[in-house]
Order: structure tokens, then C-alpha cells, then sequence
């Protein structure tokens, strides 16, 4: 008797692990189940890009999920305070979506630095991915270009009016070379010219499509830089000066030559070489404190820096068998990490694009590499013509390509291309 309960007992624990096992097994299958989060790919606006009160942002961006998307929403978020401005709601019902939108900011919105941020929704899970991007006040569009030339040793400063398809003479100034021209992105026009064995630095204002001087500073050489607001006046001494509304508001030194500097939005880099040209140091700098608060060495020949933010920069270098290199710098890991390297003679020119990385003329390839948006460089078009110089338009959002004969507007978003047939063309900008 004893002997057969012990059976059944056992036959009962038998019975019930299996149970166990079988109850696990299938909780196991249905917790694996796969969660479909929804995929976000943000292609416009570019990261950084500059907009204004009372415009609107074009948004382009594509949603997918294998688990319909239920919902999605745009929204405008402050960069300094998390708060949220604005924010748009959808609703759907679909594996894939492509979001064309006109994003308005409204005109009492504050200038700064804001994310915009889409977040799209599956059942009950959701994803969000999100650009970085500035406004500043709205200003009145007046759809011109200024273009600089160098003809018979005068410097002519002209107007195209984009609408009529014509252009008037703004301003000239004689000069034998000129050496820097450009605008900024609150109407000033400042251009470097040689008189008379010296550099002479000109910073002029658009009064009523009128050009004024408004300041002129003088040093044996020396290199041009815009930052936001204020001028980087670098000298080939190891100094370099701040300039603010045509005021000396910072000078500072640096133990190697400086040679090119790039801004973000609290802090601001500048790029020193030292005499053999084959070790560069990049010092970082607060913006509104310019305290110098670090300096990171690059074995290479450094040429060209840009701030993709605050602690990422975008390099190029050149190597010392004449290749040339693509790369970033971590601020905060202090990581330098090479990204595409190109042939010995193949870049003719470069030009950093003001926040959102750098782009390179290669044989007839233009390249442009944004670490913040691709890990590695893209190529945006191929072009032909011999090109004299490579500028950026920060406002319009397009590379200027110049050629002896004509000059080339190329959209960083699209890279549609507009020609306009002017010749001595040293520098391009796009005007309010």
C-alpha cells in the first residue's frame, strides 16, 4: 500500500514538472516575441542649420515600422531648457510613412538653439530622433546675391537681384590682391586686401543696399575668420584678436601659428601649426568667458576645422606622403578618428561649412562629410569646370562653386545646381 502511493506520488511530481516545463517554455516563446520599434531617418533640415522668426522649417523624414505606425508628432524643443515650444500630433495607420512638412516658428518665438524632434508611436512602443538647429529674428528676404570681383586691380562689390535676373555695383575699392572676402549672416561684408606691402582688413555695413566702412585694422599677414557676431583676426605671431562691431574685444596668445577657427555654440577652436607645418594643436576656447580650457595635439598637418558641436569637430589633414584625411575629434575623449583617406593630389579645394562639417573638391567629385549626420563622407554631386575657390552660404544653404567663367550654387540638402555666367568672381554671399 505504501509502495503504490509512493508510485502515484511520484507519478503526480512527474506529471506536475512537466506542467513546469511546458508552462515555461511556452511563456519563453511568447516573451520572445520581437517588439517592432518604429525607424526614423531625418533627411531635412541638416543638422545645425540656421533658421528665422516668422519662416518655416521644411521638414523631410520617413517612418517605419513591420507593426503599424499608430501616431507620430513633430515638435520644437528649447536646447537650453527642454521645454517644449510647439509640437504637432497625426495619427496613422501604416508600416511606412514619409513626412513632408512646413514645420512655422512663430515670430515671438525666442532666438537660440532648439531641437526639433519627431517621435512616432507602435501599439505601445515608440521611437524618437531628433536635429539640432538655430533661429535667430526674422529678417525682411530680399532674394540677392553679392558677389565679389577682381577686375583691372578694382575690388567691385555687386548686387544680383535673383527676381529680375539683374545686377548694380554696390561698391568698389582698388587693391592690387585680395586675399578674403565674405558676408556674414547679419549683412556685413568684410574683405582683405593688400595695399602697399600691408594687409588691410576692411569690415563694412549694408545700409539701404550702401556700403560704409566701419573699421580698417593692419598687420604685416595675417588670417580672416568670422565668428557669429565677432571677427577673428589672427596674427602669423602666435596672437590672434577678437573683434566686435569693428571694437578689439579679446586678444589672445597661443604658442603656434594660428590658421583657421571654427565656432559652436558655447565654445569656439582655433587651429595653430607650428613651423614645420607637421604637428597641429586645436585650443578650445569659451565663447563668452574666452578662457582657454583646452588644447588637443594632432600628429598630422591639420588644414581645416569645423565645430559640429560643442566637444565634435570635423578635421582634414594631410599626411606627409601627400594624402589627405578626413576625420573627427572628441573633445570629451580627447579621440581622434580618421574616417575616409584620399588619394596623393586628388583635393584640389576645401571649405568647412559652418557647423555642418566639411566639403572637399576631389578631381570632379564634391564630397561632404557631417560626422553628426554620417559616420563617413557622402558624395554630393559631380561637377566639372577648373574651380578657382569653394565658399558656403550659410543662410541659403548651398556650396558656391567658382570658376573663371562662371560661378555654381549647389543645394547641401538636394544638390540641385544653379549657374550664373559671371567671370572674376573671388567670393559669393548671399545678402539680406
Amino acid at each position: 500500500m505504501i509502495q503504490n502511493f509512493c508510485f502515484v506520488k511520484g507519478l503526480i511530481q512527474i506529471k506536475f514538472l512537466v506542467v513546469v516545463v511546458l508552462t515555461a517554455f511556452c511563456l519563453a516563446c511568447g516573451g520572445s516575441k520581437k517588439k517592432d520599434f518604429p525607424e526614423i531617418s531625418i533627411e531635412s533640415p541638416l543638422s545645425l542649420k540656421t533658421f528665422y522668426t516668422g519662416k518655416s522649417i521644411f521638414i523631410k523624414a520617413s517612418l517605419r515600422c513591420e507593426a503599424n505606425i499608430t501616431a507620430y508628432q513633430i515638435s520644437l524643443v528649447s536646447a537650453e531648457n527642454s521645454n517644449v515650444v510647439t509640437t504637432y500630433s497625426f495619427t496613422s495607420n501604416s508600416k511606412q510613412i514619409e513626412v513632408e512638412n512646413d514645420f512655422n516658428l512663430p515670430e515671438s518665438l525666442e532666438p537660440g538653439d532648439y531641437f526639433l524632434k519627431i517621435k512616432a508611436f507602435s501599439d505601445e512602443l515608440f521611437s524618437s530622433e531628433f536635429v539640432a538647429v538655430k533661429v535667430e529674428k526674422g529678417k525682411p528676404e530680399l532674394e540677392s546675391l553679392y558677389i565679389s570681383q577682381h577686375l583691372n586691380n578694382l575690388l567691385l562689390l555687386k548686387r544680383i537681384d535673383l527676381t529680375a535676373g539683374t545686377d548694380s555695383l554696390v561698391f568698389q575699392f582698388f587693391a592690387n590682391e585680395v586675399t578674403n572676402t565674405g558676408i556674414t549672416s547679419d549683412g556685413k561684408y568684410y574683405f582683405m586686401a593688400a595695399d602697399n606691402g600691408l594687409v588691410r582688413a576692411n569690415l563694412l555695413t549694408f545700409t539701404e543696399q550702401i556700403m560704409h566702412p566701419q573699421s580698417s585694422l593692419f598687420s604685416e599677414e595675417a588670417q580672416f575668420a568670422k565668428m557669429r557676431d565677432k571677427f577673428l583676426y589672427a596674427k602669423y605671431n602666435g596672437s590672434f584678436e577678437i573683434y566686435s562691431e569693428g571694437e578689439l574685444y579679446l586678444t589672445q596668445s597661443i604658442s603656434k601659428i594660428p590658421i583657421d577657427c571654427a565656432v559652436a555654440s558655447n565654445n569656439f577652436f582655433v587651429l595653430g601649426k607650428d613651423v614645420t607645418g607637421f604637428n597641429s594643436t586645436i585650443y578650445q576656447f569659451n565663447y563668452n568667458s574666452t578662457a582657454q580650457f583646452a588644447s588637443f595635439n594632432i600628429n598630422h598637418q591639420v588644414v581645416a576645422i569645423d565645430a559640429i558641436n560643442d566637444n565634435l569637430l570635423a578635421l582634414l589633414w594631410l599626411n606627409a606622403d601627400s594624402t589627405m584625411e578626413l576625420a573627427t575629434l572628441n573633445c570629451i575623449s580627447n579621440e581622434v578618428t580618421s574616417a575616409k583617406s584620399f588619394p596623393k593630389g586628388e583635393i584640389l579645394k576645401w571649405i568647412d561649412l559652418g557647423g555642418n562639417g566639411i566639403a572637399i573638391k576631389k578631381e570632379n567629385e564634391l564630397w561632404v562629410f557631417n560626422p553628426l549626420k554620417y559616420y563617413l563622407p557622402q558624395l554630393l554631386t559631380t561637377i566639372q569646370g577648373d574651380c578657382l575657390r569653394l565658399t558656403y552660404l550659410k543662410s541659403k544653404g548651398a556650396i558656391c562653386y567658382i570658376t573663371p567663367f562662371d560661378f555654381k550654387l549647389i543645394d547641401l540638402e538636394t544638390a540641385n545646381s544653379t549657374t550664373f555666367n559671371y567671370s572674376g568672381v573671388i567670393n559669393v554671399g548671399y545678402g539680406y
